[in-house]
């Protein structure tokens, strides 16, 4: 997850420079959105697939704890047997690392 710094087009779509984008390494861009969290729960819909259990978010020194809250909030709905794992990891560029088991 990371904001795009300039106008693209990418197998997900059209990106403008200030878009949130989600990245899989393999796939390249898979989520675009206005906000982080747009974005980000736009990936996790890409990477939570059928039989997944365990979900790492590693946070940067971009994200916030409210965008954290609203992913949270969104995992827990939407996905309530994942068990989700939340770590500090304090990177720069990338509000959010995502593992999925």
């Amino acid at each position: 997850m990371t904001q795009a710094v300039r106008d693209t087009k990418t197998d997900a779509g059209e990106v403008k420079s200030g878009d949130w984008i989600g990245l899989v390494r393999g796939d390249g861009v898979v989520a675009i959105g206005n906000s982080m969290v747009e974005a980000s729960t736009a990936l996790l819909e890409h990477l939570i697939t059928p039989g997944r259990e365990l979900l790492t978010v590693i946070t940067g020194d971009l994200a916030s704890a409210r965008a954290t809250e609203e992913i949270e909030a969104f995992l827990t709905e939407r996905y309530p047997d994942v068990e989700i794992e939340v770590h500090a990891g304090g990177q720069p560029l990338y509000p959010y690392l995502f593992g999925v088991e």
